[in-house]
């Protein structure tokens, strides 16, 4: 156990700390080598949604993080620094613009896929990830329509990822938000 952080090593242990909405964290995620930090702002039976702080004191959309992936929890005294600066700034007052029913694998996809929202999957390799939308989904599996990194859906292909490895899902990042709005402008309007 690291001093001042919690620590799990699956699913259950993770339920068992108790976690508070609206406190910031850091998250070691099976795999990867970067921590994901941000603000708690609903924590389910198989994802926690935190509103994403991806560098310092920048506020960067919101960040769904697989429970069982999670390694562990930090709240060191670097952790609740940045949250009295964001306090401060008055950046820890967030709250989700969603209503994300249970947060369960089943419900989250499919509100994902109803919601037509544009999202990034980040899976074992911190340096690759895919952007776009769900084209089709099945009980275990779900396809994506990838957004490129011209602002261009890609039709022509679509990637399938098992809906119990992914680690993290992020949405309304301001990279999407870009992305999305050059769609919207000039690829849309030229078609």
């Amino acid at each position: 156990m690291i001093k001042n952080a919690v620590s799990s090593s699956n699913k259950m242990a993770l339920m068992q700390i108790h976690i508070n909405k609206g406190v910031f964290y850091s998250f070691k995620i099976k795999d990867r080598k970067r921590l994901e930090s941000g603000i708690l702002l609903v924590e389910g039976e198989d994802w926690i949604l935190i509103s994403s702080i991806f560098s310092d004191y920048i506020v960067d959309g919101y960040m769904l993080i697989n429970k069982k992936y999670i390694k562990s929890i930090y709240r060191t005294e670097k952790e609740m620094f940045t949250e009295k600066v964001l306090k401060a700034s008055d950046k820890t007052d967030i709250v989700p613009y969603i209503d994300i029913p249970h947060l369960s694998i089943d419900s989250l996809f499919k509100w994902i896929e109803d919601k037509h929202i544009v999202f990034q999957i980040d899976n074992r390799d911190e340096n690759q990830c895919w952007i776009g939308k769900i084209l089709d989904s099945t009980k275990k599996s779900i396809f994506l329509t990838p957004l490129t990194p011209k602002g261009e859906w890609d039709r022509s292909l679509y990637y399938a990822f098992r809906k119990a490895n992914v680690r993290i899902i992020s949405f309304n990042s301001d990279y999407i938000n870009s992305l999305m709005a050059y769609n919207k402008k000039y690829v849309e309007e030229s078609e």
